[in-house]
């Protein structure tokens, strides 16, 4: 078998090429998509290979397909504040427990860094 960097990105389209089957079986087994008639056995190949590999889902792709993401966007004017660094704790911890993920953006109370992470952030 291959030697496989795991440190490397491993995509659907890698497995796919490794397996010799579409992209479309391999999302389809890695996300239990439902009415999917694929064999237990092909989804079992398709999770071993995954694991082999290193593979981990992306959760920009997963929004693109799914039209929503489990990602927020803080920006806040200095982290270092306490109120701010309060209210960033608390938003975390809800979050988290709500299964979604932060990206935190600190604009050291710069207007021009601000545009620049709030533009960034709509293009998630």
């Amino acid at each position: 078998m291959a030697n496989c960097n795991k440190n490397q990105f491993v995509g659907i389209k890698d497995i796919a090429l490794a397996l010799g089957v579409s992209k479309t079986t391999v999302s389809r087994a890695l996300n239990n998509a439902p009415n999917s008639r694929m064999k237990k056995e092909t989804k079992e190949l398709i999770v071993k290979k995954a694991c082999e590999m290193g593979y981990r889902p992306s959760l920009l792709a997963q929004g693109l397909f799914n039209q929503r993401t489990s990602i927020l966007g803080v920006v806040v004017p200095m982290i270092g504040d306490t109120v701010s660094s309060s209210i960033v704790r608390g938003l975390e911890s809800v979050a988290y427990e709500k299964g979604y993920n932060i990206i935190l953006c600190d604009t050291d109370i710069n207007l021009e860094k601000e545009k620049v992470y709030i533009d960034l952030l709509i293009m998630l």
